[in-house]
Formats: structure tokens, C-alpha cells, sequence
């Protein structure tokens, strides 16, 4: 099999390092708080802002999604399936027979490559060729270290950037806080990590050292005490005020 990664592979982090690089954004003089209709990166691509706040490229879907409302990721497993093409030590490349895919529709999917005896593999999919007739072939960004025989089972997750919206299930996982609202169908950039303000769903006031908050109804926050096992989402940072809160946001780097 071929070990040439696809054209678009690995994501660059905007901005990371020393120095910090402060991206215009997708839309004009707005900036990362305006939404686009024209995809400009790939789905998790990271902004890092000077002061530190980090933000990741998302798709809304049906629903749509509010600004400084946290979003959640309808993403699932796409695919499960045993492999039945061999793949050597150091390919970058395996085919799934699954079809019907366009060219880099799977980019940003995550895939776990497993046997009977335990052995397990876990990479990120840069991206895939269209779809053939029997097969589809895919990209992972770093090589196998292990060979795949052609009896192995796949199982592939879906970009969890490429499907955010406001109206999903409490079962599915808060991706995000949009800088903007965005209909479904536009793209947008999604705080992660960092000072932010998010919408409160009861009168935030820190008690002590009790600043935890966690996500809960209409993806707003709450104290920790409004459910221990809810997502975690970071802690208050203003001293001693109901008003924002300004909170450290904390749901991935």
C-alpha cells in the first residue's frame, strides 16, 4: 500500500509556539466571530489568541448553534468493520470496503485498528480518496507500527468538529462555546479552552473555594453542586461577583 499521506494530512496549529499568532478569522474585520459558508479549514483546527484563548473550527448542523452557548458534538462511530486488505509496518494508508465517500470526507475521524490477540492501534485520519467501487482509502498521520494482516477490526469515529449543535440529547458531549451564532450548514470557530463568558443557567456565586461549574440544561453552566457527574466545564474566575461569570473555560487544548 501506498505510505504518501493525502494532499491535506496534518493540521498546523494556528498560532502555537512562543509566539503566538492572532488569525484574522473567516469573515472580513470580524474575525473568529463571524460565520462562513465556505469551509476554510479543517473541522478541529486549532487558533491559538495571543492572551492565551484557544478556539477550534467547527460545522454547525441541525439546530444550529448560539454564541457563548456551549455547543454539543452529535459525532458517532461510522464505521465498524473488519479490514481485509493488509497494510505493512510504517503505510500511512488502509482501506475500508465500506464506500460512497467523497474525497476527505473522513478527514478529522479517529480510528482504532485492533486484533483477537489485543494488539490496538490509534491514529487520526488526515484524509481519504473518494470512494471506488469495492473500497475506500484512507490516511492516518502517523505510520503502523504494527502490520495489519487482513483480519483486524476497524472501528472509525466521526470528526467530532463536524457536527455541532444547540438542540442535541444531554447524552451528547459539549464540543465547544461558539464565538458567534451560526445556522446549520455554516462554519464557525468554537472557544475550547481560556477566559470566556458563558451564558449561566442559575446565579453563579463561588462559595469559598467551591468554584467548579459544569455544563447542564440549554448548554449553559452551572455550580458543580447542580450535578457532580455532568461535564466538567472549568471554574469561576471573577472574585466574588453572580455577574458573567468570567470563567476559565476547560474543555480541550
Amino acid at each position: 500500500m501506498s505510505t504518501m499521506l493525502s494532499p491535506q494530512n496534518l493540521l498546523p496549529a494556528i498560532g502555537e509556539g512562543a509566539n503566538p499568532l492572532d488569525l484574522g478569522g473567516t469573515t472580513g474585520r470580524m474575525g473568529i466571530h463571524a460565520n462562513s459558508a465556505t469551509k476554510q479549514f479543517v473541522y478541529g483546527q486549532r487558533l491559538i489568541k495571543p492572551d492565551g484563548r484557544l478556539f477550534k473550527y467547527c460545522l454547525a448542523t441541525t439546530g444550529g448553534v448560539d454564541g457563548y452557548h456551549a455547543c454539543k458534538s452529535l459525532a458517532d462511530d461510522v464505521i465498524g468493520e473488519v479490514l481485509t486488505v493488509a497494510a505493512a509496518i510504517g503505510d500511512t494508508s488502509f482501506e475500508i470496503t465500506e464506500t460512497g465517500f467523497t474525497k476527505n470526507q473522513l478527514q478529522g475521524a479517529y480510528v482504532f485498528i485492533y486484533d483477537a490477540s489485543g494488539g490496538g492501534q490509534f491514529r487520526y485520519v488526515t484524509g481519504n480518496e473518494a470512494s471506488g467501487t469495492a473500497t475506500t482509502v484512507c490516511y492516518v498521520s502517523e505510520p503502523f507500527d504494527q502490520t495489519i494482516a487482513g483480519t483486524e477490526y476497524c472501528e472509525m469515529f466521526e470528526n467530532p468538529y463536524s457536527l455541532c449543535t444547540k438542540t442535541a440529547t444531554g447524552k451528547a458531549a459539549c464540543i465547544a462555546v461558539p464565538a458567534c451564532t451560526a445556522a446549520s450548514g455554516y462554519n464557525f470557530w468554537g472557544q475550547t479552552w481560556g477566559p470566556c463568558v458563558v451564558s449561566p443557567g442559575e446565579t453563579i456565586v463561588p462559595s469559598g473555594d467551591i468554584r467548579q461549574l459544569v455544563f447542564g440544561s440549554n448548554n449553559a453552566v452551572f455550580m458543580e453542586a447542580h450535578g457532580t457527574d455532568y461535564q466538567h466545564a472549568g471554574f469561576v474566575m471573577n472574585y466574588n461577583s453572580d455577574n458573567g461569570p468570567l470563567i476559565m473555560l476547560q474543555i480541550s487544548i
